[in-house]
Formats: C-alpha cells, sequence, structure tokens
C-alpha cells in the first residue's frame, strides 16, 4: 500500500466529500506538473529548479497520506546541492512517477469502495 487510507479519511472528515473530490482534482493535475517539472529541472541540469519541484511534490504527496514518496523528496528538496548526482535524481523522477501513478489507483480504489457517488 501505497496511500496511508486514515490520511484520505481524515481529509474527507476536516474537508467533507465536495471538497474532498476538489482537492483530489487538483492532485491529480498536480502530480503530473510536479514529475514534468523535476524531469525538466534536470534535463536542464538546473539542481535548483529540481529541489524546488521534489518540495512541491513532497508536499502534494504528504497531503494525501503517500508518506514514503514524501518523505524521499523531502530528503531531495533539502540536501545540499552537490550531494545529487543525476543517476539517483532520475531514479527517483521515475519511482515518483510510479508511487503517484499507484497512489491515484488506490485512491480511486478507496472513493469507489467508500463513496459512493464520485
Amino acid at each position: 500500500m501505497v496511500v496511508d487510507k486514515k490520511k484520505i479519511d481524515a481529509l474527507i472528515e476536516e474537508l467533507g466529500e465536495n471538497s474532498f473530490f476538489e482537492l483530489y482534482n487538483i492532485f491529480l493535475e498536480e502530480v503530473s506538473v510536479v514529475v514534468e517539472g523535476m524531469r525538466n529541472g534536470l534535463m536542464d541540469n538546473n539542481i535548483v529548479a529540481f529541489q524546488g519541484w521534489a518540495h512541491r511534490g513532497k508536499t502534494t504527496a504528504g497531503t494525501f497520506g503517500i508518506t514514503n514518496l514524501s518523505k524521499q523528496l523531502d530528503y531531495y528538496a533539502h540536501c545540499k546541492p552537490n550531494k545529487i548526482n543525476l543517476e539517483k535524481a532520475q531514479k527517483l523522477v521515475e519511482e515518483c512517477e510510479k508511487e503517484f501513478i499507484l497512489a491515484i489507483d488506490e485512491i480511486n480504489d478507496y472513493i469507489r469502495t467508500n463513496i459512493q457517488k464520485y
């Protein structure tokens, strides 16, 4: 499991179903923007931009309970730029993309199972 379901429950309880769905739709857009931004930062050899996108991804992942990915992104967002090598960063982008896809599948399954009207 990639997503902490308790975090999803807490979001729904705190926001209400309609606002949760609005936030989830923003999340879906944000995921592709973050992955593309990280990838572009690497292609441009711009580690500072990569770190900025990693920070945004950390926040995005954390909001929806994607804890392990959020922790990985947090490291890259805040470490010294000289600690980031291209190979590890590229693997992180690939892992980020995979984790977000798995998370989206899990959240969609959760919505279908637990919230009928979406």
